[in-house]
Order: structure tokens, then C-alpha cells, then sequence
């Protein structure tokens, strides 16, 4: 060994949970650019605008729907790329990654059940001697 410590598994399955994270996120930001896309060839926004007109007076929504689906394109584009390099720099035991992994555990915290089930884990396993080696913080 060349003296640097074992990457422990709690990290490696951390950042497996962040490239899922990023998956889904990706794969969210993919339905929205479909909609902005296709959208309107399938009769989406003529739906969605005929509805909003029935209750509302008679606009055209099209607009505010493609700032709408951008709005959350970009959203899930940024989660996405937060997840995929939080989960890179697990890898690569950058200690800055450390300590957003814990913010973000901290965050994750709120979200009942499964969400705060999975914080509290990580927080117990990343704050253990191991693990804050690894990363050297």
C-alpha cells in the first residue's frame, strides 16, 4: 500500500446512491426537454391551454408553459450535475465532498421516512475515524 487509507465501502455506496441521484435527475430533465420539444406536435400544451382557459380569460399560455418546462430543465440539469460530481469527488476522496455530502445528508434529513433513514446512515458512517481519514478532514 502506498499509505493512503482504504477507500471504505460506506463512500463507495454513497456515491453509487449520488450517480442514481443524477440518473433520475437526468432523466427528469430528459421528460422536460421532450415536452418543450414535442409538446406541442402531441397536443400537450393545446390541453393544458384549453383547460387553463376555461377557468381563466382567453390568453395564450404556450409561452409561460415553455418557461415553465425550462425552469425545471434547468433544475433538474443542475441536480443532476450536483449529484454526478458530489459523487465523483466521494470517489476521489476530495474533502470538500465530504463536506457537502454531510449538508447534504443534513438537508436530506426532512425528507420522511426514507430520506431521513438514509441521512442519519451516512451521517453515522461519515463521521466514524475511517471515513473522515480517507477524506482527511
Amino acid at each position: 500500500m502506498n499509505g493512503s487509507p482504504k477507500k471504505p465501502g460506506i463512500v463507495i455506496f454513497v456515491s453509487i446512491l449520488n450517480f442514481f441521484s443524477a440518473a433520475a435527475w437526468f432523466f427528469i430533465a430528459s421528460i422536460f426537454t421532450m415536452l418543450m420539444i414535442f409538446g406541442n406536435a402531441v397536443g400537450f400544451y393545446q390541453s393544458i391551454t384549453n383547460q387553463i382557459q376555461e377557468k381563466l380569460a382567453n390568453q395564450n399560455y404556450s409561452i409561460g408553459l415553455n418557461v415553465i418546462f425550462s425552469f425545471f430543465l434547468g433544475l433538474g440539469l443542475f441536480f443532476a450535475l450536483y449529484h454526478l460530481i458530489l459523487g465523483i469527488g466521494l470517489l476521489k476522496g476530495k474533502g470538500a465532498a465530504w463536506y457537502v455530502q454531510i449538508v447534504t445528508a443534513i438537508i436530506g434529513l426532512i425528507l420522511i421516512p426514507y430520506g431521513t433513514i438514509v441521512s442519519i446512515v451516512i451521517l453515522i458512517f461519515f463521521f466514524q475515524s475511517n471515513v473522515r481519514e480517507f477524506f482527511k478532514v
